[in-house]
């Protein structure tokens, strides 16, 4: 359950209840009409656009065009299928993320240790000893040299 206000979904599934892609409304718009003064991000006019989704069951969509509710199955699959895609370019992005950032910081990992994980790329923290990582670390603390 969110903080958006009952009347304010009333209102909100009222204005978006019969329109479809070709009268899609932006969140300006939207935003004017329900009297919320919340800039040019509009983040209350889409909090209150998710609650409609999330606690309504309204299929509302959105597309550079502005909101919309879905008008045909055709249309939901198309939605579902342009989210799935962006699922997957998220995935995509946060996978280069991590080797980029693998890459970025492969100078505080042992050529070694780098070495024995290019090898088996499903090792576990287990198969390493502390000197794989800080070869010139004793365990008392002491200078190794």
């Amino acid at each position: 359950m969110t903080d958006v206000d009952g009347a304010l979904l009333d209102e909100l599934e009222a204005i978006l209840a019969d329109r479809g892609r070709s009268d899609a409304i932006t969140s300006a718009e939207l935003a004017e009409r329900l009297d919320i003064d919340d800039g040019e991000a509009s983040p209350e006019t889409r909090a209150a656009v998710r609650a409609l989704l999330f606690e309504r069951n309204v299929p509302v969509r959105s597309g550079n065009v502005g909101y919309w509710v879905c008008q045909s199955e055709a249309e939901a699959e198309e939605y579902e299928s342009d989210l799935e895609g962006r699922i997957e370019g998220i995935e995509q992005r946060l996978t280069a993320f991590r080797t980029a950032w693998q890459e970025w910081n492969r100078a505080k990992i042992p050529k070694a240790a780098r070495e024995k994980i290019k090898a088996d790329p499903v090792l576990e923290i287990d198969d390493f000893e502390p000197a794989d990582f800080r070869p010139d670390v004793r365990a008392d603390g002491g200078d190794p040299r």
